[in-house]
């Protein structure tokens, strides 16, 4: 049965909990339905508008907006993906907006099969591709890459995978497991990966602002909430307290573009050589690789539109290090975990 907003008694607060029930159930092209057939309902009511908004924005990632406004991002994307694209079967996963499906349909592969998870977001890069005239060539499947029926869907298997689910650990949104997954089911043999492969980089750093300020809180010791608190701060490129205590060094680099994907969980070590003082930490950022002459860095000092943050991840006690001390850093991944210690 179709939800349905009655003009006639149709209170907010139905509409509100209407939208959101179809949101829960993963039913996006309902949603935005509803959302459509109430804003006709009410032309120009702000109490209307304002809960549309709630409803198609409720459980869509925030990010989204920063990553496609991300210039240097999508600069290096569209280079790879036009060198690329002509004339192959394109699979697209985590597709969002539908950007770099049409990037490939514009650069003239022969089909984009663009798959997203998030039921709202399918809904509306649906939309986006009919406006932009490509609904012929682009179809997009609202499931995660991992529930797309091969057999049905592309049964000769893509041959060209793209993919921007990189988060500012660079696993947390499952990267390793969807392109190990796509590369043994979805995939013709020797199908091109776009980016060819993406790094963890670190460094020694320093920040001001590093420590929880928990241990007095009106009088009160609440040091014991740390317990409860992310490990890892989240700082901008441009962060004027942010110090590095070394030059940077690929922690673990992943390469998507070999004949076999990359682990979903392993160990890592690197040794950094210090510059000398006081470090709270590791920072850790991204480097992502297309070509040999084409890589996008989201470390210190990048573009203020880089949509990533560096994260900052403490130790237990701030370390002094002399210039020239070596520091070894460990690391630990899982799916989409990723825990970084000193050793």
């Amino acid at each position: 049965m179709t939800a349905r907003i009655d003009d006639q008694s149709d209170p907010p607060d139905i509409f509100l909990t209407l939208g959101l029930a179809l949101v829960g159930q993963g039913k996006g092209a309902a949603a935005h339905a509803l959302v459509a057939e109430a804003l006709a309902s009410h032309p120009g009511d702000p109490l209307y508008a304002q809960i549309a908004q709630m409803i198609l924005t409720r459980s869509v990632p925030h990010y989204h907006a920063g990553m496609l406004a991300d210039a240097a991002r999508n600069t290096a994307y569209v280079r790879a993906i036009e060198a690329a694209a002509k004339g192959r079967v394109v699979l697209d996963i985590g597709t969002g907006s539908g950007l770099l499906a049409m990037i490939a349909a514009r650069a003239g592969a022969a089909r984009v099969i663009a798959c997203e998870a998030n039921p709202l977001v399918a809904e509306t890069a649906r939309a986006i591709i009919a406006a932009n005239g490509l609904s012929d060539r682009i179809e997009v499947h609202a499931c995660h890459s991992g529930l797309l029926d091969r057999k049905a869907v592309i049964p000769d298997g893509a041959d060209m995978v793209v993919s921007e689910i990189f988060s500012a650990d660079l696993v947390e949104e499952g990267v390793l497991r969807s392109l190990q997954h796509a590369r043994a089911a979805l995939c013709a043999p020797g199908a091109l990966f776009i980016p060819e492969s993406a790094s963890i980089r670190i460094a020694l750093a320093d920040h001001a602002d590093a420590e929880l300020p928990l241990a007095d809180v009106e009088g009160f010791d609440l040091s014991l909430f740390t317990a409860h608190v992310p490990t890892f701060g989240r700082f901008g490129q441009n962060d004027a307290k942010l110090t590095l205590r070394s030059a940077p060094a690929d922690l673990v680099r992943f390469d998507f573009a070999a004949d076999t994907a990359p682990p979903a969980e392993g160990r890592a070590h690197a040794v950094l050589t210090a510059t000398g003082g006081r470090a709270r930490g590791v920072a850790q950022w991204l480097r992502i690789d297309f070509s040999p002459d084409n890589a996008y860095e989201n470390g210190p000092g990048a573009s203020e539109t880089a949509h990533w943050c560096i994260l900052h991840h403490p130790f237990l006690s701030p370390r002094e290090h002399a210039a020239g001390e070596e520091q070894a850093i460990a690391a630990w991944y899982c799916g989409d975990t990723l825990a970084i210690w000193p050793e």
